[in-house]
């Protein structure tokens, strides 16, 4: 992750001035008016991203994987606190029936710990927090503000707060696997980064564009098309319960797409 955020700080440096040196004064000369924003933004995604990694030792991917779609509910009650959205009980309805659905998955057929179901919440709590704040600071705060200029300024901080989590807790490890590491790791470790940047600049795009509930709500549909074609390709049963859990998350994100479409 603090390559991804140093990936994205080098790109952006290289897209907004010929020279380097100007670029980082731009940077900084920003995030020194904005501090008071970037700087818990850069925090929740630290802790969210450390929160989300322990989580994966206690469960499943496919857990982890199904609790993200909690997010809308958390979305739509933090959206309603910071004025985003205003309260509507059809709309409230509708997250809570996709945080059912996804509860049903969950307890249905896939195993987990109660632990390790408290701290990927956590972390998708934390990261629904940088996504509003996110939002709130990209439409309404500094509207006038580019993607790139954006992302370059959040991408520094984060780089700073996970290298420095990195380092306090995997610098050992690192040491000793790295230098046994080949060409074609390193290779996929720096496409991965490329992919990520592009990730990056693209969701801080649509956040300038969209609302943030919005945008989760799209993460849903897409999380639960991969779930589901990856357990009929790979020929796993699905229990009945899992299925009615699946069928009310999905049908709930089509539903507020199509009243999102009407409007």
């Amino acid at each position: 992750a603090s390559l991804h955020m140093l990936g994205s700080y080098v790109a952006t440096c290289a897209a907004t001035a010929h020279a380097a040196e100007s670029s980082i004064k731009q940077s900084l000369h920003r995030l020194q008016r904005s501090w008071t924003f970037f700087l818990p933004v850069a925090c929740l995604y630290s802790v969210s991203l450390c929160l989300r990694n322990v989580a994966l030792i206690h469960i499943s991917i496919a857990s982890a994987q199904l609790l993200v779609a909690f997010a809308p509910l958390f979305v739509y009650a933090c959206s309603v606190a910071f004025g985003l959205e205003a309260p509507k009980l059809k709309l409230l309805v509708n997250v809570c029936a996709i945080a059912v659905g996804a509860a049903l998955c969950v307890t249905g057929s896939v195993a987990h710990t109660t632990f390790g179901l408290a701290l990927q919440l956590a972390g998708v709590l934390c990261e629904t927090l940088r996504g509003v704040l996110l939002n709130v600071f990209l439409r309404n705060v500094e509207p006038d503000m580019t993607t790139t200029e954006s992302l370059q300024c959040l991408s520094l901080p984060c780089f700073a707060l996970t290298a420095l989590s990195c380092a306090f807790f995997e610098s050992g490890p690192l040491a000793k696997d790295l230098p046994n590491r080949g060409a074609p790791f390193f290779c996929a470790l720096f496409a991965n980064v490329g992919v990520a940047v592009l990730f990056n600049f693209v969701q801080l795009h649509v956040l300038k564009m969209f609302k943030v509930l919005t945008l989760s709500m799209a993460g849903v549909t897409k999380d639960w098309v991969l779930i589901t074609a990856s357990t009929w390709v790979e020929g796993g049963g699905m229990s009945p319960q899992f299925m009615a859990g699946g069928v009310l998350t999905f049908g709930s994100s089509m539903y507020y797409a199509v009243q999102r479409h009407a409007k």
